[in-house]
């Protein structure tokens, strides 16, 4: 056989998805489900409606949802209708747009779903999509029967995701921190912009209806209350609404810190050897105690620390004063036993490669290694006051 022939055979055909969208098609011998405008297939496409009133975190929790999805391998994208309003209506004057009374605007908000909802059927029939987000406020009951409806004729599965939040601080935060800053307050005073956005929320308090426990106990959902204090999920159908719920319950929708250090210096460190499981140097305990001394003067509430199975590890937060856990996953990758000397030091270069980062087996050089043992920590993540974690 020749290369050329032997590259035809491997070669494999991008695989289709099962799904394909009903249109009518007369040859097509498909039986439909009873109930159903269109044949219903397993892997057939999910969109997910994202429910609840301004500033309850819904664009945090798509984007973040979204990013998860694709990264396990599921193409997922985000429909954002606030986009859509301000590629309609160009420039926003008031709350005054978002007043149920006001029947112009709501004209223009009505033409703006649908546009959004004719985008999901051409990212799922022609870019291969497979999760769509729909990412609006969806509190009238109406809008949401008129979804189920769409998904139903197009042959979608549906997964509500409503965020409700009555804590009066983290409502306040999220509108200080995102909302003001929105295109529709460029330029704009920050104090006249909270004003405007406050009474936006009121417009949309008189015409909320919350997915209720019993009325729509046949739809897909998933209740977040206060970021995440408590769920209530329902009627989960399928291996990906699974997922959504998994992760859903394990984001932090309010901003929080992480802080990453190197262990101690390690005996095995001293002796520029990769791999072993040796305790702390001479100098590793001075650096553990350093690092205890900086996270008590930070008062922080509520700390969690992880470490890997690492003696050097373990013994770096036995320093710290506080209760810790021991993750496997945190180990070094294994470097062969027993340990030995980096090559580059046998070649004469002795020094220069200093030792392992526990967290994925990650080389460094002395003087990046030395200079972590002589700062306490890397604070990493956006700020917060609470749910912070330490990883050694």
């Amino acid at each position: 056989m020749t290369t050329d022939q032997e590259k035809n055979e491997l070669t494999q055909t991008p695989l289709l998805k099962i799904w394909v969208p009903w249109l009518g098609m007369g040859g097509c011998k498909l039986n439909r489900r009873r109930g159903s405008s269109v044949p219903q297939f397993t892997n057939s496409p999910t969109l997910i409606v994202m429910v609840g009133l301004p500033a309850r975190g819904k664009t945090y929790i798509s984007k973040k949802l979204t990013r998860y999805l694709n990264w396990i391998g599921v193409p997922t994208k985000v429909f954002n209708l606030g986009q859509y309003r301000r590629e309609a209506v160009q420039s926003y004057k008031s709350f005054e747009f978002f007043r149920p009374d006001n029947e112009e605007a709501m004209q223009i908000r009505k033409a703006c779903a649908s546009n959004a909802l004719k985008d999901v059927v051409i990212y799922f029939s022609k870019e291969h999509g497979q999760v769509a987000v729909f990412d609006a406020t969806n509190t009238t009951r109406e809008r949401r029967v008129s979804i189920v409806s769409f998904a139903k004729e197009k042959g979608y599965k549906v997964f509500f995701v409503e965020s409700i939040c009555d804590d009066p601080d983290i409502i306040a935060q999220n509108i200080t921190d995102v909302k003001v800053s929105s295109p529709d307050y460029l330029n704009c005073d920050k104090e006249e912009a909270l004003a405007d956005f406050l009474k936006r929320i009121e417009c949309y308090k008189q015409t909320y209806v919350p997915l209720d426990d019993e009325k729509d106990r046949r739809l897909s959902y998933i209740k977040i209350f206060n970021v995440g204090s408590r769920y209530l999920v329902n009627c989960v159908r399928d291996h990906i609404q699974s997922r959504i719920v998994y992760y859903l319950m394990n984001i932090h929708v309010t901003p929080r810190s992480i802080y990453l250090s190197r262990h101690g210096e390690s005996n095995m460190n001293l002796l520029g050897c990769i791999g072993g499981d040796s305790g702390l140097s001479p100098r590793g305990h001075k650096y553990a105690t350093a690092l205890g001394t900086f996270i008590k003067s930070q008062h922080i509430k509520d700390l969690k620390v992880w470490t890997s199975h690492m003696k050097r590890t373990i013994q770096t937060a036995e320093h710290l004063g506080i209760p810790y856990e021991q993750w496997k996953a945190l180990n070094e990758i294994d470097a062969n036993h027993p340990p030995k000397k980096d090559q580059a030091a046998e070649e004469g270069a002795a020094g220069e490669i200093f030792g392992v980062v526990d967290m994925g087996g990650d080389l460094r050089r002395k003087g990046t290694l030395e200079a972590g043992w002589g700062v306490p920590a890397t604070k990493g993540g956006t700020g917060g006051s609470k749910g912070r974690a330490a990883l050694l």
